[in-house]
């Protein structure tokens, strides 16, 4: 009885997967379109003889009929006469046209070169399925040829085993029924080596054809580079850079790059499948901004393909590679994932039939809660894998330089507060099963993702249960949600404080900083009863930041705390110090006083730096106030309210801190103002608020004017120095500020005397210089905010 030796191609593929040189084959051939391409290439023929502007080329050969054939195409060396016909419209539009003859013709070549692959590939697998019939062959000749040589007797009435063997086959075969035959267990042994013989040359076949495309991609993106340096959009109609197929190929073997062990990875070759990426990227980097620009269809089936062909293994992998690899890819995501520029919808299901593109993704941003984390899986071994994972990934998306679509930073957002908030249970002490787990620093990079999108970073913190999620939870690393806050409450290059657009950052800005006041567990992470770690420091600089930019309306006397929307609806700019605003908002005593806490109690950075610029601050004011006098404004009292107001809650905040802290503190403050003070001197026109920060620190003043033994007494004695003394720094940046505008005759007073009698005459003839009732609106709001001593 015959057996059954035969294998299919099927049974190759099947075997020798994911590698499979065929489909690799058929995957590229069809990448390249090479069909369409010779009647989009005549079209640039003829387009370049009508037009010197690269830009307009694709546009002009959209215009041009094409004819069958074309010269651009070059198998047999047919490019002159092209050329010579193109040297009139210049050596750009030449050199162009020049690049995409080299390209159209690389393309033939290559796919040539990769379908030559295949004839010997099936004549090579066709010889295996021939081998395994000549072995059994010989297996057979070789057990008749022992049998053969035992006695005729012995075979007749005893006839005894005999062992067969050929090449690595060996078999005992028994006689039955007098009948020797090959055993069954020998004809599979057979089939499978020869099957395994031809899934090893269809594999090595995957790898030659792998490498003939990953030479093909490195010169396609030479000539891309050259392209792209004159001005040629290579999204163009020619499809060799950006196609469903190509964005397949190239999610392919950089996942299969990202598979090998590390030591095996080539890095170059990770950034180079990238590339097509970083083009589409480059022409995205202003989107969605003034030029508004939209994905053309080529780019958005690339980035389909892409993304569909990288699962969460491919995604984890990237995490260690180049920042160049990693932004490639972050960006192409961005891109792909915003509809305001024709990308897709995230939270929408794929199309039937269609890979799903953002399947690598789902695990980390969508399913995180029906995964194997800590609370339904807490004694898997996967727990720790999975946080290294997420960081990873976290690696990748925080790597992005273009900002996100508003559902995916919103989608992300979400996310980062779902992973910090279980990754937290490693630190509980009732959980040391999961003790030592990676700290969570994906979730601040997802965050820093987000803080791309400035108007949905604005959207986020004004959200109250989003901006509470955000703001009140424990963050384990402080960047993302340090740069989320940042972003989401500054206005964006080019939008006007008084725009339509810029009331959801005011907005912002009021919602963070009161939450802050009255929250400032949150704000330093040191919420009770909570577990973990914290890093903070960059939240609590970000507030700082904030509380800065929103200086003017910090200053205001309020009974509430509220955004001033009636303004915009009245159509009325309210005069804030001087600029008017449209959007605006107040803070109650006890919320500034909160504000000013929270802030003076973070770390030592973000307390000096806002202190420094709230002494910056009160300087220029005082300055622009006595400039506002000399130009006869009447509202110019608000100026010293406001001054006063700010000066009193800053002394208030310090009298109640350890005397280390208060003299640190005041230290900035001085800093802050003398910065100001030197940078303006002799200045009679108005000045930015923000010119200490400008210029730059240039003169630390002198520290608190005396001792303060214990706290008790320290804070008593605080308080009692700040009705009476407190405020000199105040008095002397009132009179200074006089001088350098030019107001009462203060200037001719002179400098500011060292002595602390003399120092009191002078301050006293300076105010009497034309703006007593003005200082007393400044101390009457200082001493609101000095509660008496005990």
């Amino acid at each position: 009885m015959q057996p059954d030796l035969n294998f299919t191609d099927d049974e190759v593929k099947q075997a020798a997967a994911p590698k499979d040189p065929w489909q690799r084959q058929e995957q590229f051939s069809a990448s390249l379109k090479l069909d369409q391409m010779e009647q989009t290439a005549d079209r640039y023929a003829q387009a370049a003889a009508q037009t010197t502007d690269v830009a307009q080329l694709a546009q002009r050969a959209d215009q041009t009929s094409a004819r069958a054939g074309s010269d651009i195409i070059d198998p047999n060396n047919r490019t002159d006469a092209t050329r010579m016909g193109l040297q009139d419209n210049g050596q750009k539009m030449f050199d162009v046209v020049d690049i995409l003859a080299k390209s159209i013709n690389l393309a033939y070549e290559s796919d040539e070169t990769v379908r030559s692959e295949i004839p010997p590939l099936e004549t090579a697998v066709q010889a295996q399925r021939d081998a395994a019939w000549d072995d059994w062959r010989r297996l057979h000749e070789d057990m008749v040829a022992k049998v053969n040589a035992i006695p005729e007797a012995e075979r007749r009435f005893n006839p005894p085993p005999v062992d067969v063997a050929y090449l690595d086959y060996s078999a005992r075969v028994h006689a039955r029924l007098g009948v020797y035959d090959l055993p069954e267990n020998l004809a599979t042994q057979v089939r499978d080596n020869r099957l395994q013989q031809a899934v090893q040359i269809a594999q090595r076949a995957d790898t030659e054809i792998a490498e003939h495309i990953e030479v093909y991609r490195r010169r396609l993106d030479e000539h891309g580079d050259e392209l792209t340096r004159l001005g040629y959009d290579v999204a163009g109609p020619l499809g060799l850079w950006t196609s469903a197929e190509a964005g397949a190929i190239d999610a392919r073997m950089l996942s299969e790059e990202l598979a090998k062990p590390e030591h095996l990875q080539d890095a170059d070759r990770i950034e180079v499948l990238t590339q097509a990426l970083e083009r589409i990227n480059a022409m995205g980097q202003e989107v969605p901004g003034q030029d508004g620009r939209q994905l053309d269809p080529d780019e958005l089936a690339y980035l389909k393909a892409f993304n569909a062909g990288m699962d969460m293994d491919a995604w984890v992998g990237l995490g260690d590679e180049s920042e160049a690899a990693r932004r490639n890819v972050a960006n192409g995501l961005n891109l792909l994932t915003n509809p305001a520029i024709g990308g897709i919808d995230p939270s929408a299901p794929p199309a039937p039939n269609d890979p799903d593109p953002l399947r690598g993704i789902r695990p980390f941003i969508y399913d995180q809660n029906s995964g194997g984390l800590w609370e339904s899986l807490f004694e898997s071994p996967l727990t720790k894998e999975e946080l290294e994972g997420f960081n990873a990934f976290g690696n990748v998306v925080g790597s992005a330089t273009i900002e996100p679509g508003d559902q995916m930073a919103r989608d992300q957002a979400a996310a980062a507060v779902d992973w910090q908030d279980r990754s937290r249970e490693q630190y509980d002490p009732d959980r040391p099963d999961i003790a030592g787990s990676p700290p969570n620093t994906g979730s601040s990079a997802l965050l820093e993702n987000v803080a791309l999108n400035t108007e949905e970073s604005a959207g986020l913190l004004t959200d109250q249960a989003t901006r509470e999620s955000l703001l009140g939870q424990r963050w384990e690393t402080g960047e993302g949600i340090g740069a989320l806050v940042d972003s989401g409450t500054s206005l964006p290059p080019g939008v006007d404080r008084n725009a339509d657009a810029a009331e959801q950052y005011h907005r912002a800005g009021f919602e963070v900083l009161k939450y802050a006041a009255q929250n400032p567990d949150a704000i330093h992470g040191t919420i009770p009863n909570e577990y973990g770690t914290a890093d903070h420091d960059p939240l609590q600089s970000a507030i700082g930041n904030t509380a800065e930019r929103y200086l003017p309306q910090i200053s205001q006397q309020a009974d509430a705390s509220a955004m001033q929307a009636e303004w915009a609806r009245s159509g009325e700019h309210h005069n804030l110090l001087g600029e008017d605003y449209r959007w605006g908002f107040t803070l109650t005593q006890e919320d500034r006083r909160g504000l000013f806490d929270t802030i003076a109690r973070s770390h030592p950075a973000a307390g000096n730096e806002f202190f420094h610029d709230l002494g910056a601050w009160e300087r220029a004011t005082a300055h622009n106030a006595f400039v506002a006098l000399n130009n006869g404004d009447p509202t110019a009292g608000h100026y010293f309210d406001a001054i006063g107001r700010m000066a009193g809650t800053e002394e208030y905040t310090r009298s109640v801190l350890p005397v280390e802290d208060n003299t640190r503190l005041h230290q900035s403050a001085i800093a802050g103002n003398a910065a100001v003070g030197a940078a303006i001197k002799d200045t009679t026109a108005p000045v930015p608020a923000k010119l200490a920060i400008i210029g730059g620190t240039l003169l630390v003043g002198e520290g608190i004017r005396h001792a303060l033994p214990d706290p008790a007494e320290a804070m008593n004695n605080a308080r009692q120095h700040a009705l009476l003394f407190g405020d000199e720094e105040q008095r002397v940046l009132l009179a200074e500020s006089a001088a350098g505008a030019r107001y009462g005759g203060v200037e001719r007073l002179g400098p500011v005397p060292s002595d602390q009698a003399a120092r009191e005459a002078w301050l006293t003839n300076a105010q009497s210089s034309g703006y007593e009732n003005y200082y007393q609106t400044y101390r009457n709001a200082y001493g609101h905010e000095i509660p008496p001593p005990n």
